[in-house]
């Protein structure tokens, strides 16, 4: 399992309201059609401004805005393809992600303060097809997640590290075998917008540019100039400046003591970077394993540099004593704004990025038994 990076939100819904497949091309009937979005919001004082923003691109850039009135609210925009959205409801941070537009009257109502359902689309066929994806993803072996989940916390009282491992594995199978299913979605159904929406949504993040890559060799070309397609294309840029056997991009953030450390000070050593932070607690929980990890690999060849994500400087310190963590670390306390998880495309931790020798990247997003199994593969060829 992995922390993704939310920004802002408190609620992330995935409804879709659309028409089926086709062209992100606009034709001229296309062009002259409109949409319109009519929402009722409970809990809700009047006059607060309704932000309607894009919810693929990077900056989630802000499409249209209204003011609530009687606790209604009305869009009427132009329409030229499906767009996935979000709606933003004043300042106070209440944000609802992934609603597809169409050329029809959408209605929805919004209730902020019933956590269990606080947002209903009036669908279609597709908006019923990406709920079931998400229903099956959810349900798909919960009695035994759930059931895990609680040995977990059971075993946490009782300070058993080694059996908590082994549930830690178990959740993790679950949570990609999960993600296969999308991902099988997406193989079945090129053509369909959903698909590229469910890569940006679910499947993107930890991939390297080999893994999106491949990915995004499933689609089909009916979106091709969809704004998340454009998103995603720019992503597999970014990461093609990172992708296997380039030179890594050089890392020099202060470590605990107040000192610069620089990635490149350990050039003749294999180093597995490390991206984490105190409050992550997918992260929190793998370090057991790291610590196993590193006493049995660390000595002249390699070295574990961990990279935090944190704002706090007491909550990093103490995670690493808590943990036992006593590898050299580094961060510029900027949390998801940390430079070098910006160089190195990060949106989601813990995530490992393996360097040889020689400064170039060897591979990245090894964790668990893949990563053990490559560093007895290395560094047994050099012993």
């Amino acid at each position: 399992m992995t922390f993704r990076k939310i920004s802002f939100m408190i609620f992330s819904v995935l409804v879709l309201v659309s028409c089926g497949s086709q062209s992100d091309e606009a034709t001229d009937e296309q062009q002259k059609q409109t949409l319109v979005l009519n929402g009722t919001v409970s809990n809700i004082p009047d006059r607060e401004m309704v932000y309607l923003y894009s919810s693929v691109t990077k900056d989630k850039d802000v499409i249209d805005s209204v003011m609530l009135d009687s606790g209604r609210f009305n869009f009427v925009l132009d329409w030229k393809g499906p767009e996935a959205v979000g709606l933003q409801i004043g300042d106070q941070n209440i944000r609802f992600n992934n609603i597809i537009l169409t050329p029809d009257s959408i209605e929805m109502v919004i209730d902020p303060s019933n956590r269990k359902s606080p947002i209903m689309v009036k669908g279609s066929e597709l908006n019923d097809e990406f709920i079931s994806i998400a229903e099956k993803r959810k349900n798909y072996k919960a009695d035994i997640y759930d059931a895990l989940v609680k040995e977990y916390y059971r075993l946490d009282s009782l300070g058993d590290k080694a059996k908590q491992q082994e549930i830690s594995k178990q959740l993790t199978d679950i949570y990609y075998e999960r993600t296969n299913l999308a991902k099988q979605y997406v193989a079945e159904n090129p053509n369909s917008y959903l698909s590229p929406l469910l890569i940006r949504t679910e499947l993107m993040y930890g991939k390297n540019y080999e893994q999106l890559d491949s990915l995004m060799g499933l689609l089909g070309k009916d979106y091709a100039d969809s704004k998340v397609m454009k998103y995603l294309n720019a992503r597999l840029s970014d990461l093609e400046l990172v992708k296997n056997g380039n030179v890594a991009p050089e890392i020099s953030q202060a470590s605990p003591k107040g000192d610069t450390l620089k990635l490149t000070d350990y050039r003749g050593k294999y180093v597995l970077i490390d991206f984490w932070a105190s409050w992550c607690g997918p992260c929190r929980k793998e370090n057991p394993y790291m610590v196993e990890l590193y006493n049995k690999y660390k000595g002249d060849q390699f070295e574990v540099f961990g990279v935090s994500l944190d704002n706090n400087k007491d909550a990093w310190l103490q995670a690493i004593e808590n943990d036992k963590i006593y590898w050299e670390h580094v961060s510029d306390l900027q949390g998801w704004g940390n430079e070098a998880a910006q160089k190195y495309v990060v949106n989601s931790i813990p995530h490992t990025v393996l360097i040889g020798p020689d400064g170039t990247i060897i591979e990245s997003g090894l964790r668990g038994e893949s990563l053990d199994a490559k560093l007895e593969e290395i560094l047994n060829k050099k012993m």
